[in-house]
């Protein structure tokens, strides 16, 4: 599945959850911005300006974020999403508020995380 057949909700719930990503070592490396060029592009930048204006005005706060990504359903696209932010955050390095974030969207959405050297596998 590609990024560019999410639903809207789908898409969405990648750009919120990369926009919390980012911010949660309150530093945006060099690494991570050109990771998130790689998902800017496959949806269009103004599609993703779009998205994190939509994002801003319909999400309160992380308890209702976090509620609105239960209602993402699909499988395939959960996996996506989830690699898709595995690659952002571990284009420089780890931190402990990403490592958090990523580990709780796996619980959520019960996604088969392994990690067999320095490969993740979902």
């Amino acid at each position: 599945m590609e990024i560019n057949q999410f639903t809207k909700d789908e898409k969405l719930a990648l750009v919120g959850l990369i926009e919390h990503l980012l911010m949660a070592d309150n530093v945006v490396s060099y690494e991570e911005t050109e990771a998130l060029r790689n998902v800017v592009s496959e949806l269009g930048e103004h599609d993703y300006r779009s998205l994190i204006h939509d994002y801003k005005s319909i999400i309160e706060n992380i308890d209702s974020f976090k509620q609105f990504l239960m209602n993402i359903e699909r499988q395939e696209a959960r996996e996506v999403i989830y690699g898709t932010l595995f690659e952002i955050a571990e284009a420089d390095f780890f931190d402990e508020n990403e490592s958090e974030l990523l580990d709780w969207l796996a619980k959520e959405w019960d996604l088969d995380i392994s990690i067999n050297k320095d490969e993740t596998s979902i």
